[in-house]
């Protein structure tokens, strides 16, 4: 029997809308039929694929559609008339349903999502068996600084940024640091206007990037290294931030999943990079921060490389984290 969800932000639509669910979520009642529905504009959408959705909502429900009350279907997408709600999910179950849900559960899947004629075809596989292999957010003990300022240094050599930049380190301890870091890596200079050589730079290496895809007739082979990247990293990643019950600390999987995807897209045309002056992956020795369990917002308008770090927990009371 197939499975339908609601995703909600504090009981309220978050993808299109702001109705309020409260009331309904508590009485379980079917809500107002609303007829001569529109998707994406008008009418109840509920969902049979909730991976997607998560990301911009911090809860998930079983709900309750009947056939007769379906009016159309786009992709994972379910717009109907009236639904109720049986259930909100707990973390845990979250997580089960997610795995339940990914399209990609194997590097062996993966690997058949690209003709053996694509030259790269070996390196996207291994980057993507790389990805599923990391230990997003591991909280730390001690950290080595001198090993990360040598790997800030490379990340900003492979993007062609000819600055120097020392790393502010941020622990990550309570709501606040998380909603700190999660306006950090969206306010980066990374994706700010173009307005300074670094922007420049970072914005160059993913356009030429993109280009070569397009060029070399590789788009299907760039957007499956992409998808399937994303949801995997997303996924493991919020995994790993569900120890918080913070919406923030889960949003932060989004940043993680935007890394890995870029890395894995990019090694698709790495040889078309090479010839660009691109000697190595950029977004690969990005990813490197994240396999130290590491959370790299990046370069930010005060001239420093931001990197935020789960610290593991103390016995002593006012022992503090070595770093």
């Amino acid at each position: 029997m197939k499975k339908y969800y609601k995703l909600l932000n504090d009981n309220k639509a978050n993808n299109g809308g702001n109705f309020d669910y409260s009331e309904y979520i508590k009485t379980k009642n079917w809500l107002p039929r609303i007829e001569d529905t529109i998707v994406c504009k008008k009418g109840y959408h509920v969902t049979t694929v909730p991976n997607k959705w998560l990301d911009s909502n911090n809860q998930l429900f079983i709900v309750d559609v009947n056939v007769k009350d379906i009016q159309s279907t786009e992709d994972d997408k379910v717009v109907v008339s009236t639904f109720r709600f049986v259930k909100e999910l707990n973390p845990k179950e979250i997580k089960k349903v997610l795995k339940e849900n990914l399209k990609i559960k194997s590097v062996a899947m993966f690997a058949k999502e690209f003709p053996d004629a694509l030259p790269t075809k070996k390196a996207v596989v291994e980057m993507y068996s790389r990805i599923l292999k990391i230990n997003w957010f591991k909280p730390q003990n001690k950290i080595n600084k001198v090993a990360v300022q040598c790997k800030v240094n490379s990340i900003l050599q492979a993007f062609h940024l000819k600055v120097k930049a020392k790393v502010q380190w941020n622990q990550l301890n309570k709501k606040e640091d998380w909603d700190s870091a999660r306006d950090s890596a969206r306010d980066s200079a990374w994706d700010s206007a173009r307005d300074s050589a670094r922007d420049f730079a970072w914005a160059s290496a993913w356009d030429s990037a993109r280009d070569s895809a397009c060029d070399s007739a590789r788009d299907s082979a760039w957007f499956s290294a992409w998808d399937s990247a994303w949801f995997s990293a997303r996924d493991s990643a919020r995994d790993s931030a569900w120890f918080s019950a913070w919406f923030s600390a889960r949003d932060s999987a989004w940043f993680s999943a935007r890394d890995s995807a870029r890395a894995s897209a990019f090694e698709v045309v790495q040889d078309k990079m090479k010839e660009k002056g691109y000697k190595v992956n950029p977004y690969a020795e990005l990813l490197g921060l994240w396999k130290m369990g590491l959370y790299p917002t990046g370069l930010l308008k005060d001239g420093k490389f931001h990197i935020y770090y789960v610290p593991a927990k103390r016995r002593g009371k006012h022992e503090k984290s070595k770093i």
